[in-house]
């Protein structure tokens, strides 16, 4: 707090506690390390160079403190709570369309979810900060060091508003679509590799152009709908928005929107009936 406030009277308040509390515990630290942290300048203190390498791996520390009495603090309380991530599109999409019909089952568990990219969701997984994850799996990671299972296949279907030129056609090729500007959303490098790999596959060797990415999907799609620019979106994503056509690009096969946890937390009762209760549900779909 002084180093934040860069004045002892001020962290001394904002702490609750006596000036004299906050100059003698920088002291102590002083002294244990033998190293001088903090000079005065005027009303004000100012960190020396050793100072502000400590205040680096002092906050570094505390953040990670923090993050492990969140995860001990979930430990305790895993029976009342399921962390679930979904992707923007067809995560959330099949999520509410089991959701909606199997919420009885879950009265007893405080259902928290997190929307983000395929790529974001995965990271949270291995960093054991989510439970469980609703993705798109385009095939870039391999996910070996996770479990998962296939709940059902979407299409990724190439997007453009319903008063662009290429509307009326069934079906796109990429060189109908190639030199088109798209729009996206963040942290989507997942999605965007298959539509490049779809690209050269058809001798194309220029990358997609996405020039404008949105935290929000409704936002990318609102830019499609006005004419602004075209996406490529998954099916599950986009099929209640109105003002928009999408289609298939000729050579792109349907793909796989999965369940994927972290094998440690699959010792858990609440993650295994998730994950066998959403997945039995789909195949029941099929």
């Amino acid at each position: 707090m002084a180093c934040e406030c860069r004045n002892i009277t001020k962290a001394a308040k904002r702490s609750f506690v006596t000036q004299p509390a906050v100059t003698a515990a920088i002291r102590e630290l002083e002294k244990e390390y033998e190293v001088r942290l903090m000079d005065k300048d005027g009303k004000h203190i100012r960190l020396t160079k050793a100072g502000e390498s400590f205040y680096k791996y002092a906050s570094q520390m505390l953040d990670h403190a923090k993050k492990f009495d969140s995860q001990v603090q979930d430990l305790a309380n895993h029976s009342k709570s399921l962390r679930i991530g979904l992707t923007k599109s067809a995560g959330s999409s099949v999520y509410m369309e089991y959701f909606l019909n199997e919420a009885e089952f879950y009265r007893d568990l405080e259902l928290k979810l997190t929307v983000d990219s395929t790529l974001k969701l995965l990271e949270e997984l291995r960093e054991k900060e989510l439970d469980i994850a609703l993705i798109i799996n385009h095939g870039s990671d391999p996910m070996d060091d996770l479990g998962w299972v296939e709940l059902k296949k979407t299409e990724m279907l190439y997007c453009v508003s319903k008063i662009h030129p290429l509307a009326q056609a069934e079906q796109f090729t990429v060189s109908m679509i190639a030199g088109e500007k798209m729009v996206s959303t963040q942290h989507d490098q997942h999605k965007s590799e298959a539509l490049k790999k779809l690209f050269l596959q058809h001798g194309c060797e220029d990358d997609p152009q996405v020039v404008w990415r949105f935290d929000q999907l409704s936002t990318a799609l609102k830019m499609v709908a006005a004419n602004l620019a075209t996406g490529y979106f998954p099916a599950d994503g986009i099929c209640q928005y109105e003002g928009i056509v999408g289609r298939p690009v000729e050579g792109d096969a349907p793909i796989p929107i999965c369940a994927v946890w972290g094998k440690d937390g699959w010792r858990r009762e609440e993650v295994q009936r998730f994950v066998n209760g959403i997945a039995r549900f789909y195949r029941a779909a099929r």
